[in-house]
């Protein structure tokens, strides 16, 4: 069972990864859309930065950042994988650092997310 601070920061890292597949791209699609599964676990890497923050984010967060990016591009594919973000975190605690860390990562990783990153989404607005 994981602790209430684990929890915290994956709820957080979770609107990352909701904010990487808000943004809109024309890369071609070559496969299916990406699991809830695979996008919780592409994101893990950034678990520790969003919790205690950093000089620079992990290029293991970095990557996962750009593979949930690249991995889910058709609207559909983006809001599919952003309800299953939501409810993920539904009702769970965090704090400004955390949003804050959160936040930090896609501009340090080099992707251009025009959505501010917050727990508070609304899936329906992904395009």
């Amino acid at each position: 069972m994981a602790n209430s601070n684990n929890v915290m920061v994956i709820m957080v890292c979770y609107a990352v990864i909701y904010a990487a597949l808000s943004a809109t791209t024309t890369v071609p699609k070559a496969e299916a859309a990406m699991s809830c599964d695979e996008a919780k676990s592409d994101l893990m890497p950034c678990l520790l930065y969003v919790k205690f923050g950093g000089a620079t984010v992990p290029q293991a967060c970095c990557n996962g950042i750009k593979t949930v990016y690249g991995g889910a591009q058709t609207t559909p594919d983006r809001q599919a994988v952003c309800y299953c973000i939501v409810n993920s975190i539904k009702g769970l605690p965090f704090s400004g650092i955390n949003v804050r860390n959160a936040a930090a990562i896609p501009k340090q990783c080099g992707v251009n997310i025009p959505y501010p990153i917050s727990p508070n989404i609304d899936c329906s607005r992904v395009k």
